[in-house]
């Protein structure tokens, strides 16, 4: 009997904890993720938002993928840049059940695995970071790569909440990183 109560508690605990995940808005160009709770805006005359269409050449993937009912609809939210492409703005949504920042930890660090031992691009990853933008609590992965004629970073910023954890991948040249910053100091808690 005690086994038995105990196995529920252990259920309940791990199947009732979370929220479901819902995804964010995109209001012309300012996001807006109530789950996560934060806010961003992107300046109107320097960005465009891509189509289904267009991320899907980027991703290497389908349309239909990413369309409503796809099997990426609920990974991918967005992706922005400027026309000439740079800075590529992307954020998405992966679904995990952490219990404790020991797991979100491990995460970290195979995702870090993961970058640092990518098959056709040679990454040099930075230190991992804590961050607040604005009141926005989230974790910084610093990455850079030779590119031939100029180094491509490509930053990861990760937002956890509730088993899942939203990253917002910027990639970039440096002479963009004024364009990036400002991005990034739009970030903040939803008003």
């Amino acid at each position: 009997m005690k086994k038995t109560i105990l196995a529920v508690l252990v259920l309940v605990l791990l199947c009732g904890c979370s929220k479901e995940y819902t995804k964010g808005t995109l209001d012309g160009l300012k996001y807006t993720n109530e789950f996560f709770g934060f806010q961003m805006e992107f300046d109107e005359d320097l960005y465009h938002v891509y189509s289904i269409q267009e991320m899907a050449e980027v991703l290497g993937t389908t349309a239909l993928e990413l369309s409503e009912n796809g099997s990426l609809a609920s990974t991918y939210e967005f992706m922005i840049s400027t026309e000439e492409n740079t800075p590529l703005f992307q954020f998405y949504v992966e679904h995990y059940k952490f219990t404790t920042v020991a797991t979100y930890d491990n995460f970290i660090s195979e995702l870090v695995y993961q970058f640092s031992h990518h098959e056709s691009i040679l990454y040099n990853i930075g230190t991992v970071e804590d961050l607040d933008l604005n009141g926005v609590i989230c974790k910084k992965i610093p990455m850079a790569t030779d590119a031939g004629l100029f180094v491509l970073y490509q930053d990861l910023y990760l937002f956890k909440q509730d088993g899942y954890v939203g990253t917002l991948m910027i990639t970039y040249v440096d002479t963009y990183e004024d364009k990036v910053n400002a991005v990034l100091q739009t970030i903040g808690k939803i008003e």
